[in-house]
């Protein structure tokens, strides 16, 4: 039952409206500094871009460093925000009277009541969460986390959504762990909890075989050798042999189901748009944060001639060109 959640679905008069609000008083009246690690719910954010930013500092970091510590924190029930602390941040932008007092209509007097089995439990007014549906509830999400940034200008912060990436080198004036209490005091006085069983740490590092000292990891958090950030596998070797064969095997069982659905009789001209639906969308998802790192041995996987033939979707006319892009970016 703790795991249940109301299904709001807002008029769409009321959507557009929302949507207005945030054009033309929410988005200008937030400070770009603020915001410029935040990668969701923005015109120009996507996870592409997220992980294009990781992995340009990870490798910066480690021009300069032996090793680079790495957090994937996320929060429990991150969507849950409390209205008290939320209408404390929108009111401290510079927004009219009207608008701030639409905002404050918008989320208080709200009430709900679950339904179970025909038994309805008694109604309860709506003190916590966005509204899911809605056309503002993003913003207040970057409302919300635009005051979470890093002690160091050193160390770097990379936020999408509920789902943060923090990076610190081996050269810091400020320590992961430092960081990391402060992250923890940010969530507490924000009402909101850290979920650190799901909370991993780690250590990216050159391949340099005299380095053979790493820091101690917390003892709450696991520290291991690959993590899944935003749908993409990271190695601590910044090695995505696991990723690619990863996205072979994924694209491997949809081509399965290419081939069940050509028994069945469709059309190569259908299977080809099925085809670029479900599998070249996966193959070039995130393409340019981790395509320029690929090694010999995946770029041979990928461009091997016996590896998933679909010649009536042209499988191997999209996978040249999904090689030629990534050692295009790497020549770049």
């Amino acid at each position: 039952m703790s795991e249940f959640r109301p299904i709001s679905v807002n008029p769409i008069l009321s959507r557009i409206a929302e949507k207005l609000v945030v054009k033309y008083w929410l988005y200008p009246a937030i400070s770009p500094a603020t915001i410029q690690d935040q990668f969701a719910f923005r015109p120009s954010g996507s996870t592409s871009c997220a992980l294009v930013n990781l992995m340009h500092h990870i490798s910066c970091m480690l021009e300069n460093n032996s090793y680079v510590r790495c957090l994937t924190i996320d929060f429990s029930k991150a969507f849950d925000v409390s209205h008290d602390v939320l209408l404390h941040k929108v009111s401290e932008l510079a927004l009219p009277h009207d608008i701030n007092n639409w905002i404050v209509s918008f989320l208080i007097g709200r009430g709900q009541k679950c339904k179970v089995n025909d038994v309805f439990s008694s109604y309860s007014d709506i003190t916590r969460g966005i509204i899911q549906g809605s056309g503002v509830g993003p913003t207040f999400y970057v409302i919300m986390k635009r005051d979470l940034h890093t002690l160091s200008a050193k160390n770097v912060m990379s936020k999408y959504a509920d789902y943060i990436n923090l990076t610190v080198p081996e050269h810091s004036d400020v320590d992961l762990l430092t960081e990391f209490e402060h992250m923890k005091k940010w969530a507490s006085d924000n009402k909101m909890i850290i979920n650190l069983a799901k909370t991993k740490e780690i250590v990216f590092r050159r391949p340099c075989p005299k380095q053979d000292h790493l820091p101690p990891s917390f003892d709450c958090i696991d520290c291991v050798d690959s993590v899944k950030s935003l749908g993409v596998f990271l190695h601590y070797g910044l090695n995505f042999e696991l990723h690619v064969s990863y996205v072979l095997r994924r694209c491997s069982q949809r081509i399965y189901l290419l081939r069940m659905l050509r028994s069945q009789g469709l059309s190569s001209y259908h299977l080809n748009i099925v085809f670029q639906a479900i599998v070249i969308s996966r193959v070039l998802y995130a393409l340019p944060a981790w395509g320029v790192h690929l090694t010999t041995y995946e770029y041979n996987l990928c461009n091997s001639d016996n590896t998933y033939v679909l010649p009536q979707c042209k499988y191997n006319l999209y996978k040249q060109s999904f090689v030629n892009w990534c050692l295009f970016d790497a020549r770049l």
